[in-house]
């Protein structure tokens, strides 16, 4: 017998914080159940849920996160990266609750002369500036959205390290401006699966280069008009440090806001819409030459 609340959470709860059933020695992820002794769940997900004909691991809808437990985690049991909760109160009013999650490995150019100590400290500013800056709320169609981000930002040895480290996206850091027509890139295919791949200059990262160029990681290009991080000329946002707005995450986030605008006003539905419903989408980058920067 537990003998506080607090003591039992302690043992009750286990695998990525969710709660072991006793006898059936199951965690219980809300949608579905996991056995965590062989990381799989219990019931598949549905088909449509995080299918992505590029990655063969998203076709076992037994398997959790995509075999990769270590970098992701399921919130709820139905999806590997992004997850949108969306529910309707009795006043018909929405709020979806938005998680993106990203992994990004980066590396030196050889000869570039960067530091460990400099590398560390890159991936230690690219992270905490996209969960800050692309973390909030906006509102779009009569829906809220609260959006939370989480970047893992990795440091590798070289450019083979960083594309074998299961990273989605792999950066090179070179010690000054990026020039298309003579830096050479990365591959951009990594053994059947797309990987988001370019390079950056590390002495840009304090003019929040990593915050502009993480719209382009939400699956869409720049915006050519106003004083967003989405602009073409992002430095010239007012806000310091600069902070996705409104428009930005409603210009990153289209995909996501049409999902939840057709779930809502779906007149050919035969069931009840469940609340609350989930909306769940994999994005990548529009184009190879994001990272230039």
């Amino acid at each position: 017998m537990y003998d506080c609340p607090a003591q039992h959470a302690s043992f009750a709860h286990k695998f990525t914080g969710k709660e072991r059933d006793s006898e059936s020695n199951l965690d219980n992820f809300g949608a579905r159940f996991d056995t965590s002794s062989m990381a799989r769940f219990m019931s598949p997900d549905e088909f449509y849920k995080d299918s992505d004909v590029r990655d063969p691991q998203s076709w076992n809808k037994y398997a959790y996160v995509r075999n990769n437990p270590l970098r992701f985690t399921d919130p709820n049991g139905e999806t590997a990266t992004v997850n949108s909760s969306c529910s309707t109160d009795q006043n018909n009013k929405t709020t979806c609750n938005v998680t993106v999650t990203a992994s990004i490995a980066i590396y030196a150019v050889p000869g570039s002369g960067i530091t460990q100590d400099q590398m560390n400290n890159a991936a230690a500013s690219i992270q905490s500036q996209i969960d800050a800056a692309w973390s909030g709320s906006f509102s779009s169609g009569g829906v809220t959205y609260n959006v939370s981000t989480n970047v893992s930002v990795e440091v590798s040895d070289s450019q083979s390290d960083a594309m074998n480290s299961g990273a989605q996206n792999v950066i090179a850091m070179k010690n000054g401006a990026v020039d298309s027509s003579t830096d050479s890139e990365v591959d951009f295919h990594k053994s059947g699966q797309k990987i988001d791949t370019g390079m950056w200059n590390i002495n840009s990262l304090s003019q929040g280069v990593a915050i502009h160029e993480f719209t382009h990681l939400l699956g869409v290009g720049d915006r050519s008009s106003g004083q967003d991080v989405s602009n073409t000329f992002f430095a010239w946002s007012p806000l310091s440090p600069p902070h996705a707005s409104s428009n930005d995450f409603r210009w990153a986030l289209r995909d996501t806001i049409n999902q939840v605008n057709r779930t809502l006003s779906c007149g050919e539905c035969n069931i009840a819409l469940p609340n609350p419903f989930q909306v769940n989408e994999s994005v990548s980058a529009p184009y190879r030459f994001w990272w230039e920067k």
